[in-house]
């Protein structure tokens, strides 16, 4: 397996998210949370930072996963799909331009795989803590109004970066397949 330092960023960023909206909203109604641990379970700081760093990524790569299924793979028509980057591929590979073509639609394919994640991370981690909120704590207090409303906006930011993303790319797909092979 190819394992890049990018793809633990890439991987790793929805996880530390979903990781940190649910780390703040447990301070939220245990503030001594990680005195307690680092307390009870001698962890330092670093110690349950670098923990929860490490969690990120293997946490990160399933949310990506899941994106990836109620994001792309259930709506695309794979036949049509797999034509046409087929068909993108060869011009590419047929274009004077091809390499400086291909790292754009790289670079824009991989910025609407990376946004999907992480709104599904912001989803997820906002269902959880409402889910959790409505089931069993049921405070509401104001902290919790704003790490809801900080995730929704946060979700919304990357979502509409993902659809900007997203049109671009095809917006580039549009034009790879208009243009004369050079």
């Amino acid at each position: 397996m190819n394992f890049e330092t990018k793809h633990v960023v890439r991987w790793g960023l929805p996880g530390w998210v979903f990781l940190i909206f649910l780390l703040f909203y447990m301070l939220n109604h245990n503030p001594g949370l990680i005195i307690d641990i680092r307390d009870k379970d001698g962890f330092s700081i670093i110690g349950l930072g670098a923990i929860l760093g490490a969690l990120g990524v293997p946490i990160g790569y399933l949310i990506h996963q899941i994106s990836m299924v109620f994001g792309f793979i259930l709506f695309t028509k794979r036949n049509k799909y797999f034509k046409e980057e087929f068909l993108i591929d060869e011009k590419f590979s047929n274009s004077k331009a091809g390499d400086h073509l291909r790292s754009r639609y790289v670079h824009l394919l991989t910025r609407v795989h990376e946004l999907r994640g992480l709104f599904f991370s912001l989803l997820l981690s906002g269902l959880i803590i409402i889910t959790t909120e409505l089931l069993y704590v049921q405070q509401y207090n104001e902290y919790f109004y704003f790490i809801i409303i900080t995730n929704f906006i946060l979700a919304v930011i990357a979502f509409v970066n993902q659809k900007y993303f997203s049109d671009n790319l095809n917006f580039v797909k549009r034009q790879i397949k208009i243009s004369k092979t050079t």
